[in-house]
């Protein structure tokens, strides 16, 4: 389970069943992984890696959601550093 809480901890957003996957080379800042839905959609959290660690969360979706996330465009967003723009660039089981 993953907690998204505000800036300063006082605000809890969301409470989110998570999954553990990996990446092939962590990095020294946050990564995440999102999925763009198109024009007037919000885009949708998929991989969450903390700095400097290979193992992370993936986001647990329905089947029917994960099919459909599986259409859109992907991109890998680390910290401080500009996006990249391919899902298996933040690991395997894309």
């Amino acid at each position: 389970m993953v907690q998204i809480f505000n800036a300063n901890g006082t605000a809890l957003y969301a409470t989110l069943q998570t999954i553990e996957t990996d990446r092939p080379q962590p990095t020294d800042d946050t990564a995440v992984a999102l999925v763009e839905q198109g024009t007037g959609k919000p885009d949708v959290l998929l991989k969450w890696f903390y700095p400097g660690r290979d193992i992370g969360n993936e986001f647990v979706y329905s089947k029917q959601t994960e099919k459909a996330l599986e259409q859109d465009k992907q991109q890998t967003i680390v910290a401080n550093q500009q996006t990249v723009t391919k899902s298996d660039s933040i690991g395997a089981g894309n």
